[in-house]
């Protein structure tokens, strides 16, 4: 199954396998695959909409110094956890910054990654007393 979610009005369409490689490419709405782990990346293979959108990732993550983890673990997602490893975080010489936000940063599949020119740094959501205290931490983290 596949749900199509809009941030803006909430809306959520269920859209069933047969249907989904007729989806159009350029709608903006971001997609969500529930499914099994171990499925989902025949489903980008089979998908135009989601190669287009895993291309894009493996390029943003090529060219990104800086990478936040917020709130996601990654279990359910081999194939991005395996994307940030091969593309963010090995065979690169500069200096990048992986920040992971959630609950329990330290238990996090990625926290104990040792790389040279990398720098984790676990953010515990629990350590603040507000939304606007985090963020302005996660910005001063990254300007440094």
């Amino acid at each position: 199954w596949f749900y199509r979610s809009s941030l803006y009005t909430s809306k959520v369409i269920k859209i069933k396998s047969e249907y989904f490689s007729s989806v159009n490419l350029d709608n903006k709405i971001p997609i969500i695959v529930l499914n099994a782990p171990s499925r989902k990346r025949d489903f980008i293979r089979e998908s135009d909409l989601l190669k287009k959108y895993y291309s894009s990732l493996i390029t943003d993550l090529k060219k990104s110094k800086n990478l936040i983890i917020w709130g996601m673990s990654l279990n359910s997602d081999p194939h991005i956890e395996n994307s940030i490893k091969w593309n963010f975080l090995e065979g690169r010489s500069d200096n990048r910054k992986l920040l992971i936000i959630s609950d329990n940063p330290e238990e996090h599949s990625l926290y104990n990654v040792s790389i040279n020119n990398l720098n984790v740094h676990p953010m515990n959501v629990a350590h603040f007393h507000s939304i606007d205290e985090l963020l302005s931490h996660v910005i001063e983290y990254i300007k440094t």
